[in-house]
């Protein structure tokens, strides 16, 4: 009787692979969402939130609940993360850095800088007036870190982005607690 060989690939660590990751992370979102319609003030089971979503019925309030709170707060949730998700990808490339983040590129310290202006110094005290600061913030120290790192020979580095971006989250924290 032969048999046949069914031994492991070379190249097969054990590990699990970006697909099996991947599977892993779609699985554990999806439970999650669910979790998401059903949990609340409002006790909704998985059979109002499954009707809610496919067979509306605009008297039942469970229903209503479901749509129209429930489910936008869910897809927003998941297009922020996956916002998040993009822009940390982004920043760790730019920095060829897996610990890469806003606050090495000075953009958080930005952000809370212009901030604390608008509030203090412009009294604006309502998050939707001070909210506008913060973005401008952000964005104005990210620019500002990139030019500094322009600057000199051998153009935009990793490295000269990380340390201008050191220096300008140094300074603008420096600032903010002040």
């Amino acid at each position: 009787m032969a048999y046949l060989n069914a031994s492991k690939p070379d190249n097969d660590d054990g590990s699990l692979r970006p697909i099996g990751w991947a599977l892993l992370a779609v699985t554990l979102l999806g439970f999650a969402s669910i979790c998401s319609l059903l949990v609340g003030p409002v006790a909704v089971d998985l059979g109002t939130a499954w009707a809610a979503l496919f067979a509306f019925d605009s008297e039942d309030t469970a229903q209503i609940v479901v749509r129209e709170l429930r489910l936008p707060r869910t897809l927003l949730a998941i297009a922020a993360g996956a916002c998040l998700a993009a822009a940390g990808s982004i920043t760790q490339g730019v920095t060829r850095n897996p610990l890469g983040g806003p606050g090495i590129l000075g953009i958080n310290a930005g952000a809370a800088f212009a901030m604390v202006t608008a509030i203090h110094g412009l009294n604006i005290l309502t998050p939707k007036g001070y909210v506008w600061f913060a973005f401008l913030g952000a964005v104005a120290a990210g620019a500002l870190v990139y030019g500094v790192a322009r600057v000199g020979p051998g153009g935009i580095t990793p490295v000269k982005l990380a340390l201008a971006g050191a220096v300008l989250t140094a300074l603008l924290s420096a600032w903010t607690s002040t």
